[in-house]
Formats: structure tokens, C-alpha cells, sequence
């Protein structure tokens, strides 16, 4: 089953028919809802596949994609690396965009990507804790920049030690990471800045 290769709660899938056409139906049913709608880049297939095999994923993936695009043939379909990171089993190129979680120590790129289709880093970061955290984040931009990749860090709110600022709680300010956040606004487009919020919640 997906999932069970890292003890996930992943929805049982590949092998599970009951499971497969309630997915299915379920991408349907999401993309019938946001067809039209242009403040939707596209549809995330599923956060971290972990299947029991590379072929496995190659073909739900495939069955999920092709369910999507016949519902909804103008938005994206983003397809995630599996814990192997070889995309050499995808061939998918039309309205696709592959993506992949890249830690300190842990993801990278994947490999044998789909000549022609664009790739994001969906998840990027490393725990404030690790004394390297601020050099490999400065390091990764430099090359998805370099490779014309786009990104996004991992995560702007979290108490776990990821979170630009450590606490859970909508408008709370009060724990900044005052040496990761100037290393990751280089990454983002025109310049978003996190300390922004700083400013407004003084």
C-alpha cells in the first residue's frame, strides 16, 4: 500500500480498488468544483507518495492525471517524486509539473524527469536547530536559481523547529527565526518579505 514504506497515514491505495475509485472520484469532484477558477494553479496528486514500487506510482499517478485533465484540461497536475526520487518511469508531459521535497540530509532531486516539463521544489528547509540550516538554505537557492527551478520553503509557521516563526498561532509574532528569515526571501519572486509581518505586529 502507498504510505507504508515510511508508516504514513496515507490513504491505502494501488492494489485497493474500493480506495482507488473513491480517489478517483474524488479528483473529479475537486476538479469539477474548481474548473474555471483562476486563482488555482493546479491539482497536487498526493503530499510525499511512498509506493511499494516506482510502477506502482507511474500508473496511479497516470490513472489520476488522466481523470483530472478529462474533468478539467486547463489547470495543472503536479506529480510528486516517489521516495526513490526516479521519475524515470513518468512520461507525462502535457499541462504537468513535477515536484519534489528537498531537506538537509533527507530529498533531493529527482532523477530521469520528463524532458520538457517544469520542476518544484515543493518543500525545502532545515530545522533552526541544525547549525547548517542557514548556509544550506542560502546554498539551495543559489541552485534552483541557478537551474530554473522554483521553490517553497517549508514552512513559514511551525513550533517543531522548520517555521519562520515557532508557534502555531495565527498573528503570533513573538518567536522569530531572526537568521533564517533574510535567507529565504531571496528565493521568492518580487521579493516577498516575512519580516513584513514583523513590522505590522509592532
Amino acid at each position: 500500500p502507498l504510505g507504508a514504506a515510511v508508516g504514513s497515514n496515507q490513504v491505502v491505495l494501488g492494489g485497493n480498488k474500493g480506495n482507488d475509485d473513491l480517489c478517483t472520484a474524488s479528483c473529479v469532484e475537486s476538479a469539477a468544483h474548481y474548473l474555471g477558477n483562476s486563482t488555482i494553479a493546479g491539482y497536487d496528486l498526493l503530499n510525499a507518495p511512498a509506493p511499494d514500487s516506482d510502477s506502482q506510482w507511474a500508473d496511479l499517478s497516470g490513472r489520476l492525471y488522466r481523470t483530472i485533465r478529462k474533468a478539467d484540461g486547463n489547470h495543472l497536475v503536479v506529480i510528486e517524486a516517489p521516495l526513490s526520487n526516479d521519475l524515470g518511469r513518468c512520461s507525462l508531459t502535457d499541462h504537468v509539473l513535477y515536484s519534489v521535497h528537498n531537506y538537509a540530509g533527507g530529498d533531493n532531486y529527482p532523477s530521469n524527469q520528463p524532458s520538457g516539463t517544469p520542476l518544484w521544489v515543493g518543500e525545502f528547509g532545515a530545522p533552526i536547530s541544525d547549525g547548517g540550516a542557514v548556509q544550506f538554505v542560502h546554498s539551495e537557492i543559489r541552485r534552483y536559481d541557478a537551474d530554473g527551478v522554483s521553490l517553497s520553503h517549508f514552512v513559514d509557521r511551525e513550533a517543531s523547529g522548520f517555521g519562520l516563526f515557532g508557534s502555531y498561532t495565527a498573528g503570533d509574532f513573538n518567536s522569530p527565526s531572526t537568521a533564517m528569515i533574510p535567507a529565504v526571501p531571496p528565493g521568492f519572486p518580487r521579493r516577498v518579505h516575512p519580516l513584513s509581518a514583523l513590522s505590522q505586529s509592532s
